[in-house]
């Protein structure tokens, strides 16, 4: 073998062995994406189920058209609950859900005690809903529904640089007690600060 035919040998597996990197890693960055956007939509349904059962125990609903201060409305729902309340002290509740940047943020008080809130945590990421204007949380309209019924739309996007994909759009109509005429319709009034 002459030290031609072997640079020409060479050179050839170097070209197939950069062409088998570049889609092994090409292959490898659309797993990441996938797994990536599986977490998002994968929190963003565990949040949806929280909210399902805080709603459906909650005493009172308030309308998120109301919500103060007025950036937060449409993106923030506050509910008194009594989900969970065997196992929690005081067993009702005051929970607030916000959206805030690409955040689905949740916190909790006692009815009348704002100052002893448990502070945000967040509880998904990259929702998009604020950058596209689209409302996270409405009061159905319907008088026949009795203020019974929260609309939950959440918009998930991993990747709000990439063009070619759209958000995952999470949406459901959640249904409560809103047994508001056993209960102050300020029950969770003040809200804590922030």
């Amino acid at each position: 073998m002459t030290i031609i035919e072997l640079t020409v040998v060479m050179g050839l597996l170097l070209s197939v062995l950069s062409i088998f990197l570049g889609v092994l890693d090409s292959v490898n960055r659309g797993l990441v994406t996938q797994e990536e956007r599986s977490r998002a939509n994968d929190e963003v349904r565990a949040a949806v189920e929280q909210m399902d059962r805080e709603i459906r125990s909650g005493n009172v609903l308030y309308d998120p058209a109301e919500e103060t201060p007025i950036g937060h409305q449409f993106y923030t729902l506050r509910i008194y609950t009594q989900a969970n309340a065997t196992t929690r002290t005081p067993p009702l509740q005051c929970v607030q859900w916000r959206i805030l940047g690409q955040r689905l943020n949740r916190r909790a008080w006692p009815a009348g005690h704002p100052e002893d809130e448990t502070g945000w945590r967040t509880i998904a990421e990259n929702v998009v809903n604020r950058e596209l204007g689209v409302h996270a949380f409405t009061l159905d309209p319907d008088p026949a529904k009795g203020g019974r019924v929260i609309n939950v739309v959440l918009l998930v996007d991993e990747d709000t640089t990439d063009t070619t994909t759209s958000p995952v759009r999470v949406q459901t109509a959640l249904n409560g007690r809103n047994t508001t005429y056993n209960y102050a319709t300020n029950v969770c009034d003040p809200s804590p600060p922030g």
